[in-house]
């Protein structure tokens, strides 16, 4: 495969799912990668995320737009996303069916049902990377990351959410934009340590943010 594409490992163990990364299409395993099966209705240029909870579940996200399995990989329909997407989805650790998807100029999706409904955080403007987090206390909400915007007028960067989105706080600055989530595309929550995060970048390797008490 031209980039080697994703893989990922539904909730169960049982069934392994394979994009290649190029139009060879992806496919999915369920004797440990002994032998493989074309999915159904998905290409391969997708990445792929299974449910941390359901294994029936697995996600997709592409050129395609957002798309479901229901039946642990094996075929893949579409949702009512079907924008040209390059960013990578944040599947939430624990909760069922909680999806997030980075639609760029058009915002943050998500769902609570595994795709059936999504809906767009009118809190965002422009999202190109979405990731989960640890919340403060157990009993709290992921916190959510984005390298986004909420408003127009804000600038372009790395924000958090603790309220499931209902407001954000600026987490890094002008003077370090790192250049952007470049071609890694993601920024990504510790879900061990409330506060942190992880983004791709521009030629500047892997840089980490730690909320402080300052910010």
């Amino acid at each position: 495969a031209e980039y080697g594409g994703t893989i990922t490992i539904t909730a169960d163990g049982s069934t392994i799912v394979w994009s290649t990364g190029d139009y060879n299409g992806a496919y999915y395993s369920t004797d440990k990668g002994q032998s493989w099966t074309l999915c159904k209705g998905l290409r391969g240029d997708n990445y792929v995320y299974a449910d941390t909870v359901n294994p029936n579940y697995v996600y997709a996200l592409g050129k395609n737009g957002f798309m479901v399995s229901s039946d642990g990989g094996k075929t893949f329909d579409y949702t009512k996303i079907k924008l040209e997407l390059t960013g990578k989805m944040a599947v939430s650790f624990g909760n069922e069916g909680v999806v997030y998807i980075p639609c760029e100029k058009a915002g943050l999706f998500y769902t609570e049902d595994h795709g059936t409904t999504t809906s767009r955080l009118d809190t965002v403007t422009t999202c190109y990377a979405v990731g989960l987090g640890k919340g403060k206390t157990d009993d709290a909400p992921n916190v959510i990351y984005i390298w986004g915007q909420p408003n127009k007028e804000d600038a372009l960067g790395i924000y958090m959410s603790e309220d499931n989105g209902s407001s954000w706080t600026r987490i890094n600055n002008d003077e370090n934009e790192f250049g952007g989530t470049a071609n890694g595309r993601f920024i990504i929550g510790d879900y061990n340590i409330y506060g942190r995060c992880y983004m791709s970048t521009t030629g500047l390797g892997l840089v980490y943010c730690d909320k402080t008490n300052k910010n």
